[in-house]
């Protein structure tokens, strides 16, 4: 029987010296193979709750989390693997704790990005009315009109008008107050400054009115307010959400109103709708139908033939809800989302998917490349020519060049069209791998940007079918024509230059977006 070789003094002090780094290894390198597997499930629960990725990426990432979670436990827990195995297991350990923790708190903000891109509907809005006296009436406050006859817009809702003069003639010890129906915003100040009426009663959305007709300007100096009165109206969207965006057509009103402050992309009435666009979308043949409707088009608002204006009038008084009735009553359709936004939307959005390229049709100039000069509170106008062809458009480029009306062929009816075009090339930046990979940037860019009614989930749910399916997006785009004419306007009480729009171009529009919403495919001809 062989005897066991002798260690020198040296091995032996080496051995030692290895079961005693053994004894500090071993257990970090459990632990770190421990804290990996609970860190790795950690983070596939938040990856899962985000909602973003399809079932087949989710399986994928969880496939792979496993293999590395047995490879690390085996070699953390196996103790055939030497000193040095185990002290880069801990190292390869302690990298993917920090990349899951780091992950697993990362991604959470991701959504509340997301979720801060929305500005929140209101529920209630709070319509403000003034009773205006002319500058040099004796009249001081509402007690001073007791013998006198206030005038009001006959428009105006019953229940509005009952709750107002209610509230009027408590501060008053008359309960018999002389009121006068005057039809429009104009009719009541013409009232006032003839001395029809002693007093008015108007919104300040219908004074905001005033601001655009150059007889009515100077409201504000011939006129002062000696009572205020507010009523908060709760409120309703009238759209109609579907089940799920990602089999079931639906139809989304984009809606841009013609100003630069995001903080009044909540206002629910007292804006002029300056884009009135519909986008129907079949998520099943994958197609997109987008229909330009032009602001003077001559409209029932709320479908209603005694109200007819401007489309850009109904939401003056109306608001979104307004806008979005007088549009289904139009064109025979029902709409589940709308989207909102202004001047700043447009600018703040393409910046962040690094502008657009369209190809322009013709060659023009304009003075309608605008950006907002936040020190001076103005509107700065750039001059540009955009010359025919490929174009790459900025921000500030691209609301110049939807805005513009005056210099083109069709006036208001080109502005449509290159409101398509502009469109179109966002739908084709936003699907594509280089704002995907730059989402970060762009979720920073578009906090606050736009309202709408579409749910974060459902914002989710469509961009995890784009990650799943990938589909190819068919683009298409059916105008609305009319010839300029002087019509009356409701609101106003006077004849504006509107659009009578072509009965045939609307049942065009009208028969393709409710072909696609009941799930065929269109094909659209010249």
């Amino acid at each position: 029987m062989s005897e066991k070789p002798q260690l020198t003094r040296e091995e032996k002090a080496r051995r030692i010296a290895y079961r005693k780094r053994r004894k500090l290894i071993f257990p970090v390198a459990r632990v770190m193979a421990l804290m990996t597997v609970v860190l790795s499930l950690v983070f596939f629960i938040v990856l899962m709750t985000l909602g973003m990725l399809p079932f087949k990426y989710l399986l994928r990432i969880l496939v792979v989390l496993l293999i590395i979670d047995l490879i690390i436990f085996l070699l953390g827990f196996s103790k055939k693997v030497k000193n040095k195995g185990k002290v880069w297991q801990i190292a390869i350990s302690l990298v993917l704790c920090i990349l899951m923790v780091i992950g697993s708190i990362k991604i959470p903000a991701v959504k509340g990005q997301i979720e801060r891109m929305f500005n929140r509907i209101p529920l209630e809005k709070e319509v403000v009315y003034n009773v205006y006296v002319l500058k040099d009436s004796s009249a001081q406050n509402l007690k001073d009109l007791e013998q006198g006859s206030i005038g009001f817009q006959s428009i105006m809702e019953d229940e509005e008008v009952e709750y107002i003069f209610e509230k009027l003639s408590k501060e008053m010890s008359t309960k018999q107050l002389s009121k006068r129906d005057c039809h429009s915003v104009i009719d009541s100040i013409n009232k006032l400054y003839n001395g029809v009426v002693d007093a008015i009663l108007l919104n300040e959305t219908s004074v905001a009115i005033l601001s655009n007709y150059e007889d009515y300007k100077d409201f504000a100096q011939r006129a002062r307010s000696i009572y205020t009165c507010t009523r908060n109206v709760r409120l309703k969207s009238e759209a109609e959400k579907v089940k799920s965006i990602t089999t079931t057509p639906f139809v989304v009103g984009i809606v841009g109103n013609d100003e630069w402050y995001l903080d009044n992309l909540n206002m629910e009435s007292g804006f002029r709708s300056d884009v009135n666009m519909i986008v129907a979308v079949n998520p099943n043949t994958s197609q997109v139908l987008l229909i330009s409707v032009p602001r003077d088009s001559y409209v029932a608002v709320n479908g209603e033939e005694t109200k007819m204006d401007k489309l850009t009038h109904a939401t003056f008084f109306e608001g979104i809800n307004g806008w979005i009735n007088t549009l289904e009553k139009l064109l025979g359709f029902e709409m589940n989302y709308f989207v909102k936004v202004n001047f700043s939307s447009v600018v703040k959005i393409v910046d962040a998917i690094g502008g657009l390229d369209i190809d322009n049709p013709y060659g023009f100039e304009t003075s309608a490349v605008t950006y907002y000069d936040e020190e001076r509170d103005v509107e700065q106008h750039v001059l540009k020519y955009f010359p025919e062809g490929e174009l790459h458009l900025n921000g500030a480029e691209a609301l110049g060049y939807v805005r513009e009306r005056y210099n083109l062929p069709d006036g208001d009816l080109g502005r449509n069209m290159h409101q398509t075009l502009v469109i179109k090339a966002l739908v084709k930046k936003a699907t594509s791998a280089e704002v995907i990979i730059n989402y970060e940037k762009l979720l920073n860019a578009l906090s606050n940007t736009f309202m709408t009614n579409m749910e974060v989930k459902q914002i989710m749910e469509l961009g995890r079918m784009q990650l799943d399916k990938n589909p190819h997006w068919e683009i298409m785009n059916v105008g609305i024509k009319g010839e300029s004419d002087f019509a009356y306007s409701m609101e106003v009480g006077e004849e504006l230059s509107m659009l009578i729009l072509d009965e045939e171009s609307v049942n065009k529009a009208t028969y393709y977006i409710n072909a696609l919403l009941n799930g065929e495919r269109i094909s659209i001809g010249n």
